[in-house]
């Protein structure tokens, strides 16, 4: 009779799945937060990558009560930022709202030099600070006091939870929070879509014929020899890939900026276009290659019509461009404006599942397919105002970095700065300055 009697070995483990917060839901991962989830767990270096932050630098009277209670209100708001992630990968957990981890430093007896070293070191810190997916929480906030009147408040959360578009959307919401709160109302904020909702609508898209429809035009796009940038590099590659980054940042002039501007207008393009293809004439330039790729992320909010959700929703695409020298900039222009809105109209198919597709050849020590990123982060504090204070924004840098080349533009109106992060085993500074002046000076001649 024994030999039915079935028998179990157990384990023990670290982490207790009851622990903390009530179970609200769990629900399965997106295929975008597998290929984080899959990156994250080959170490520190490499989950660090995926810690996105800004700041917003704050003057005037700040009520450190109010700030809780809206980061409360936040909080309770979007399901992605009381989630953690189940051991594996393949699904998330939404528990019970609980507080915004904030975090205060006292600075006000510092300045100069000691002030900049300490804040210098508490980036550091934040940035090199793995999130703990299974156990959370995936974001955390940092209240600096620099004076009775001056602080800023550090944002950051693990790309596997919140993106750009989501970090634009929390400091806007906390600045709300905030003024109503202060104003001793209730926050009266736009109705936000739970993620579980984004991630189950992405799920059932998998499979149909527009699904079909978005691999197909993908895989065409890469019939043939698949590209590969090689970028000249300062330094003898790493036999296995590295992360380690830095980013240095290089204002643009009004007159460049006011000179883009017409040019789009000329080919009838958008301003992100227009940068993305005089930045793919730089790479021709500097590689030599004519056939080449860049990843621009598109976010999957604007997509499904989503526009006050927090959580992973970006997507990365790999645009491929054939640089032909004789053709003039405004034409390859144009024909870049029709290759960029075809790429959106198919945005919701994954760069993983594109390279598994494709079966990209994995070289050590490289990222496949798309070693070079661009971005444009315009307004990135639209909508932030907080009663009582005025505010700056400030884009933080990462200190790894997933690709070894990423090219941020951010800015307004007013003014443009080019935010050139780089894997540093690769490059120099020195090279990574010199590369931006001759960005500028190709921006000059289109």
């Amino acid at each position: 009779m024994e030999k039915f009697i079935q028998t179990y070995d157990l384990v023990p483990v670290e982490h207790d799945p009851f622990a903390g917060p009530a179970i609200l839901r769990s629900v399965p991962t997106t295929e975008a937060q597998r290929e984080i989830w899959a990156a994250a767990e080959m170490g520190a270096a490499a989950s660090c990558a995926y810690n996105e932050s800004v700041s917003l630098e704050l003057k005037g009277d700040l009520d450190r009560e109010k700030l809780h209670e809206a980061l409360r209100t936040i909080c309770d708001r979007h399901e992605a930022l009381h989630s953690t992630i189940v051991p594996g990968g393949e699904r998330y957990v939404v528990k019970e709202p609980g507080m915004l981890p904030l975090e205060e430093h006292d600075l006000s007896g510092s300045a100069g030099a000691v002030l900049d070293a300490r804040l210098t070191e508490l980036a550091r810190k934040d940035m090199s600070t793995p999130f703990d997916l299974i156990r959370g929480p995936l974001i955390r906030c940092h209240l600096v006091k620099l004076a009775a009147d001056h602080a800023i408040l550090r944002i950051t959360g693990h790309h596997i939870i919140c993106d750009g578009w989501s970090l634009g959307i929390l400091m806007a919401e906390i600045s709300q929070a905030y003024s109503d709160r202060v104003h001793g109302r209730t926050p009266d904020l736009p109705v936000a879509h739970p993620f579980s909702e984004y991630a189950l609508a992405i799920q059932r898209f998998i499979g149909t014929p527009d699904h079909d429809r978005v691999r197909d035009f993908w895989k065409h796009q890469f019939e043939g020899p698949i590209p590969f940038m090689d970028l000249p590099v300062d330094r003898e590659r790493p036999i296995t890939r590295s992360y380690e980054g830095a980013r240095i940042d290089a204002p643009l002039s009004r007159e460049l900026q006011v000179q883009l501007k017409e040019t789009a207008t000329r080919s009838g393009s958008s301003f992100v276009t227009t940068l993305l293809t005089t930045f793919e004439l730089f790479l021709y330039q500097l590689t030599g290659d004519s056939d080449l790729v860049v990843g621009l992320p598109a976010a999957g909010q604007s997509d499904l019509d989503m526009k006050h959700l927090v959580g992973h929703c970006v997507n990365l695409l790999p645009l491929r461009s054939r640089i032909n020298e004789e053709l003039p900039f405004i034409e390859h222009l144009k024909a870049r404006r029709t290759a960029v809105l075809d790429a959106y109209d198919h945005q919701r198919y994954t760069f993983g599942t594109l390279l598994r597709d494709l079966r990209v050849a994995r070289v050590p020590g490289r990222v496949p397919l798309v070693p070079v990123v661009f971005n444009v982060d315009m307004n990135m504090d639209d909508g932030v105002q907080f009663e009582g204070l005025s505010h700056r924004f400030i884009s933080n840098p990462r200190s790894f970095e997933n690709f070894e080349l990423f090219l941020n533009v951010t800015g307004n109106e007013d003014g443009l700065v080019l935010e050139w992060s780089y894997n540093t085993d690769l490059f120099t500074e020195e090279t990574i300055r010199r590369w931006s002046r001759q960005f500028e000076q190709l921006i000059e001649r289109v």
